[in-house]
């Protein structure tokens, strides 16, 4: 089947995303920005800062920690990045995450994903 144009894509986009969110009447999509990309290795930051936080607080012992943070990290961010389908009602779907400027209600995203797993690396090992 023959995928509609780009903008014809954005219109639909921004159509059905007015819809959900209700309140917000119109807002633009900003693909593959350079803000995309900082808030991606944010969101990087914050899940490694999670994960090390999280096990200290159940007292897990700092050797154990160092063993497995980067690769617990690092298949969090597997997941969100879309490394793997999700299943819903008999239909595949591949994870594909957007982030929603609140104040100006642009929605930055990729269509080729986020790659947070990239990131994950630099704030494990900090």
């Amino acid at each position: 089947m023959p995928r509609a144009p780009i903008i014809a894509q954005k219109r639909y986009i921004n159509e059905r995303l007015s819809w959900v969110l209700g309140a917000r009447s119109y807002m633009d999509i900003i693909e593959n920005s350079d803000e995309y990309q900082n808030l991606v290795e944010a969101l990087s930051k914050e899940v490694a800062d999670t994960i090390i936080e999280t096990l200290k607080a159940y007292s897990v012992p700092e050797s154990v920690v160092e063993e497995v943070k980067s690769e617990l990290a690092f298949n969090i961010c597997s997941v969100i990045d879309g490394g793997k389908d999700v299943s819903s009602n008999g239909h595949n779907y591949t994870p594909n995450m957007a982030f929603l400027d609140d104040e100006s209600e642009n929605l930055h995203c990729s269509v080729h994903g986020s790659f947070t797993k990239d990131y994950i690396y630099d704030f494990v090992t900090e």
